[in-house]
């Protein structure tokens, strides 16, 4: 790799680009409800959760309790609307050397919803959700084919979806601090956008290499 891969079409400030609130949902109803049908097996009562890159809604399960939901977000207008966050905080996860503002293992998942495409020092994200998250802690990615187009990161713009899928894969990897990532997928393009969900859980320390 050259170092332009992580490059976009849209080069300036995150900020700017938030600064106004979008209160849509940037994928369908279909992929919305397969992610909670997935949350809702996979999630534990009363557990604590951070939604990074969050919005208006993080689509967690009505059915489950929480302990702590923390959302980190660009635009203080939608994370005031999210109802399900207990705290939240403005954070551009592309400052440079961006570090998550919480104390090591004090999560027990991290949600990344649509939002993967836009790191542009993806490894240094995955890496601080790695420290963050208790031992066996989980962190979900999830992505379809929408996106802004000219925020997304150039190699995620020219790889296919199951090379974007491998790409995420690779994230995980060279955190150094996840086991071997699975894959949850729903395709069906003729009549809804694609699910992809990669996820992972945190190496028990004893177990790291």
């Amino acid at each position: 790799m050259t170092g332009r891969e992580w490059d976009r079409t849209d080069e300036s400030k995150d900020t700017k680009f938030y600064a106004s609130p979008r209160f849509v949902y940037h994928i369908d109803d279909h992929f919305v409800e397969t992610l909670k049908r997935f949350y809702l097996e996979t999630f534990k009562a009363d557990g604590s959760y951070l939604d990074i890159m969050s919005s208006w809604v993080s689509h967690y399960p009505e059915e489950l309790s929480y302990k702590r939901v923390a959302g980190l977000g660009m635009n203080e207008d939608e994370l005031k609307k999210n109802k399900q966050l207990t705290e939240w905080a403005i954070k551009d996860l592309n400052e440079e050397n961006a570090k998550l503002d919480y104390e090591d293992e004090s999560f027990d998942f991290v949600t990344n919803t649509v939002s993967v495409q836009y790191l542009i020092n993806p490894v240094q994200i995955f890496t601080e959700v790695g420290r963050i998250l208790k031992e066996g802690g989980m962190y979900i990615c999830s992505f379809s084919n929408r996106m802004f187009p000219t925020k997304a990161v150039r190699i995620w713009m020219g790889s296919s979806e199951n090379e974007r899928v491998e790409l995420v894969k690779g994230y995980y990897r060279s955190s150094k601090f996840f086991e071997e990532p699975k894959v949850f997928q729903y395709i069906d393009h003729y009549s809804h956008d694609p699910v992809y969900i990669v996820y992972a859980r945190k190496i028990i320390s004893k177990l790291r290499k």
